[in-house]
């Protein structure tokens, strides 16, 4: 049983329009750093923008300088959705720029995890246990914990039931869903 000191708690993400004038200041120009401001109160958070395309190391390495006076603070990447959204398509090209661009968090110990974001077609059955095995291990060779979200509302009876969850079990991965 993990001890309550690692769980770490943040938010999805850190630069939202919406959040102007509630959690940051509503007159913040461009210039005001929302990185800076999440790692001063959270010790993680989501890269929502890894979903949609790789950063690129120089991107990583200024995240990194924008946390610095944080030093518990880890990043959660998601991972790039043509492997989990778009199946079949991702190519080795596509693995290794998505690795390049996160290895300055993972080298500098501020990569906590990658998630892995299922689409709701996502189902439990044998097929798609083993792509997300297969998954795992792709991505397991770089050291980073992995966790998995499926976007399905689930009860928590079932996520104890999960076939998924005694297959994420025994890859090592977390798996996490919105519970009802």
């Amino acid at each position: 049983m993990r001890a309550l000191r690692d769980i770490l708690i943040g938010p999805a993400g850190w630069s939202y329009a919406d959040r102007r004038g509630r959690v940051y200041p509503e007159g913040a120009g461009s210039k005001f750093d929302t990185l800076a401001l999440v790692a001063k109160y959270f010790d993680t958070v989501e890269i929502n923008s890894s979903f949609y395309h790789p950063p690129t190391p120089e991107t990583a390495r200024s995240w990194l300088g924008r946390i610095a006076h944080n030093p518990q603070f880890v990043f959660t990447a998601k991972l790039y959705r043509t492997f989990t959204h778009e199946r079949g398509k991702a190519t080795a090209d596509d693995e290794k720029v998505f690795r390049e661009g996160i290895d300055p968090l993972a080298e500098a110990g501020k990569l906590g995890a990658v998630l892995i974001q299922f689409p709701w077609s996502f189902r439990n059955d044998r097929e798609e246990r083993s792509y997300l095995t297969e998954l795992a291990e792709r991505f397991k060779i770089i050291r980073w914990s992995s966790s998995c979200a499926t976007n399905h509302g689930i009860t928590r009876e079932s996520c104890r039931r999960s076939k998924i969850s005694a297959s994420v079990y025994a890859t090592s991965i977390s798996r996490c869903s919105r519970i009802q």
